[in-house]
């Protein structure tokens, strides 16, 4: 029997069985990702890009039509000009774009693959990982979404790869290419910038004792070249925005008003903002507060969260804790949508992706695995070493800011790895009787289980994601012109929520646009009623009241939303041709 199982742990083990094996993977991957593509592509979820894909459409048709704003990058420049390069070969139509997206999914398990035979895993466990890459749920669907997750999950994978590659061989060269595929990883998620100072540990503790060189000159030629490599491309991104937008930025400058939402006074507001009167007022507040610039803007975010971390360390830390915390939970934790709302969508999600009864999955299992397996790796060699402090730094980073589901993605990959490295161990030692490790080790996961399904409540959870969904869906069904199907999405979202002021405002609008002055009144001021701060609501009804023969009730809620919002240029522009046009009769009403 001994030698049976030798005999077929060396088939099993073969190149040859090992291709079979991946080849396997890689077509699971492919299979998940078409049923999940042929079955949402006439979704109306699907069918427009929502939230802050809207924002990476808007961003790629303006690189397309060569029309970017002369500013620094608002946001990391990689993954729009990918999206616009994808949209000028296959057009610009959604569902080609996630095809296009779903192909990064399925590269990602062949990238899993790679990178955990460089961590010395087996051929097995190598496509085991593979295999649980292609059957995760968040990374099946993220990947089809026109976000930069999923192409962050390949950088990350890219970059470690060379890194390990470039540490395996010694050669000067290949950390110049490390280094270069790390930067172009910063430029999509900066959060991959994470991965440098591990490579830079590890370029200066490698010896190479064939080299002509002094150790010490070695050591800094790699350390340079790898630099170099960074560099070079944070360098070109932060001298077309000095360029361009007349200022020194390194990269983008939405990263003060990140870090301000996870780090002020108000955390648990800021956290639970959402795109729409809160998120406007909140991107707001340093202009309101004396920034002329984007780049002062983003200074006054920076500032205000230094003076908080300052000015109350403990209860700073105490949250840097509770983001730890929540990024290693096995809930996916929402940010602009919630992904479990998702699950109503695709039968595909529904397998994948659950809340179950006291158990999240996938994260639920993966995450305290991965987390059990990250800890075997650090005493497993350079490699598993540079890739489990790759991962502890990146979600560290995240923390720092604020956690969600799909600032996990680029770790999926890598945690899948720790998992199947955690449970091979637990194999290993039932196998071996060691009853003393193997309890030891089944003691720590069955606590890292507990933990990763304990209830979690977070700030993001008083929100009616429903409703923010149907909403994002009504406003590209309106920009597209289809003022039916968006007064239905808005209707549906306040049937989800009576009480969302936006939903009103946009209904409100819909109603305008049909020629229905009167119910798009009544929307205005019930969305009024709920939010008096909702400026563009105001703004709106002003031009109704006017349209009306209503001037001094129009003036005054133009004058109200200039006092709320000093830099709605619509409303002073509305209030201006109201003033010009008082004496005139007002015009006639269409009916």
């Amino acid at each position: 029997m001994n030698a049976f199982a030798t005999i077929l742990s060396r088939v099993s083990a073969s190149p040859r069985r090992a291709r079979w094996w991946l080849g396997l993977a890689l077509l699971i991957a492919l299979a998940v990702q078409t049923v999940f593509l042929l079955e949402t592509a006439a979704r109306p979820a699907f069918s427009y890009p929502l939230l802050d894909s809207a924002s990476y459409h808007r961003q790629a048709l303006a690189i397309l039509a060569n029309t970017t704003p002369e500013e620094p990058f608002w946001q990391p420049p990689a993954y729009p000009y990918f999206l616009a390069a994808v949209y000028d070969v296959v057009g610009t139509k959604l569902i080609t774009a996630r095809v296009v997206h779903a192909l990064l999914g399925i590269l990602l398990v062949g990238l899993t693959y790679w990178i955990a035979r460089r961590l010395a895993l087996s051929a097995r466990q190598a496509c085991a990982a593979a295999l649980v890459v292609a059957l995760c749920g968040p990374l099946v669907f993220y990947a089809s979404q026109l976000l930069p997750a999923a192409p962050a999950a390949v950088m990350l994978l890219l970059a470690l790869g060379l890194v390990l590659r470039a540490d395996r061989q010694g050669t000067a060269w290949a950390w110049f290419w490390a280094g270069l595929s790390i930067g172009l990883g910063t430029i999509t998620v900066v959060n991959l910038l994470v991965l440098l100072p591990v490579a830079a540990v590890l370029a200066w503790w490698r010896t190479d004792s064939n080299s002509r060189y002094s150790v010490f000159g070695v050591q800094v030629k790699r350390l340079g070249l790898l630099l170099t490599g960074v560099l070079l491309v944070i360098g070109l991104v932060c001298v077309r925005n000095r360029v361009v937008g007349k200022a020194w930025v390194a990269i983008s400058t939405n990263g003060g008003i990140n870090f301000y939402i996870g780090n002020n006074a108000h955390d648990k507001v800021s956290l639970s903002t959402q795109p729409g009167t809160d998120w406007e007022r909140l991107s707001r507040l340093p202009w309101m507060a004396g920034a002329k610039t984007p780049i002062e803007a983003e200074r006054w975010y920076w500032r205000e969260s230094r003076i908080y971390a300052l000015q109350n360390p403990g209860h700073f830390l105490r949250r840097v804790g509770d983001k730890l915390l929540a990024f290693w939970h096995g809930r996916e934790l929402p940010r602009n949508f919630d992904l479990y709302g998702w699950r109503r969508e695709s039968r595909v999600l529904a397998l994948l992706i659950g809340p179950g009864p006291g158990l999240f999955v996938p994260g639920g299992i993966l995450i305290p695995l991965g987390l059990l397996g990250l800890g075997l790796a650090l005493r497993r060699g350079r490699a598993a070493w540079t890739a489990a402090m790759t991962v502890l730094l990146f979600s560290l980073s995240v923390a720092l800011v604020f956690p969600a589901s799909r600032y996990r993605v680029p770790i999926l990959p890598l945690m899948a790895i720790f998992a199947v490295l955690a449970a091979g161990w637990l194999r290993d030692q039932a196998r071996a009787r060691c009853w003393g490790r193997l309890g030891a080790g089944v003691a720590a996961l069955a606590l890292l289980v507990l933990l990763a399904n304990r209830p979690l409540t977070w700030p993001t959870d008083r929100v009616h994601y429903d409703a923010h969904l149907q909403n994002a869906m009504g406003a590209a069904m309106d920009v597209r012109g289809d003022l039916k199907g968006a007064e239905n999405a808005y209707r549906a979202a306040l049937d989800s929520d009576p009480e969302f002021a936006d939903a009103w405002f946009n209904l409100g609008t819909v109603k305008g646009r049909h020629g229905d002055l009167v119910g798009a009144q009544s929307c205005y001021r019930r969305a009024i009623m709920l939010r008096p701060d909702q400026e563009r609501a105001r703004v709106n009804l002003g031009v109704v009241l006017f349209r009306t023969g209503q001037i001094a009730a129009a003036r005054s809620e133009l004058e109200t939303a200039i006092s709320l919002n000093p830099f709605n240029q619509e409303a002073i522009r509305n209030l201006q041709a109201l003033e010009s046009a008082a004496k005139r009769p007002p015009p006639r009403v269409k009916r």
